[in-house]
């Protein structure tokens, strides 16, 4: 062999022995990578954000609603319809969850409430049933203040 082609050789063995090495580790060797990442924004960009979290913390929890309708978009909109004709004075939801459309009602905390309002869906959809979903919170009742021995002495001019 000429000494052109014994260069040749050991060019090629030393240029290819890293990658023959990096052939044989071990697969599960981890290579951590450390850097800085920039991150330029307009401070409203953060602020934004911010008053975001803050309006929807809290605004949906787990709770009960009535199904009385699942399927497509135009059935949904039609179940919507004749559910407040009906005129029971409970809040519709239409939510979409691929691929179907559903209709619910209500926002119940517990399931007792649910199955108690049931009772007069069932009036107007015979389908009806209670599921476990995420609901909008709904309004506390309002407790009346209890009358105290000042208030009930008060009948006095």
């Amino acid at each position: 062999m000429n000494r052109i082609s014994i260069w040749i050789w050991i060019c090629l063995l030393t240029g290819m022995f890293p990658f023959l090495l990096a052939a044989q580790s071990d697969s599960t060797d981890t290579i951590l990578a450390v850097g800085v990442v920039t991150v330029r924004q307009s401070p409203e960009i953060g602020q934004l954000y911010r008053e975001w979290v803050r309006t929807n913390e809290g605004s949906a929890i787990q709770g009960y609603r009535i199904q009385i309708f699942n399927g497509n978009k135009k059935g949904a909109f039609d179940a919507k319809s004749a559910f407040l004709r009906s005129g029971l004075d409970l809040p519709v939801n239409i939510i979409y969850e691929t691929p179907e459309y559903k209709t619910q009602i209500g926002n119940f905390r517990t399931r007792l409430d649910a199955e108690r309002a049931l009772k007069a869906v069932r009036e107007v959809d015979r389908g009806a049933f209670v599921v476990k979903t995420r609901i909008d919170l709904p309004d506390l009742p309002k407790k009346e203040k209890p009358a105290t021995q000042k208030d009930a002495g008060s009948d006095k001019p």
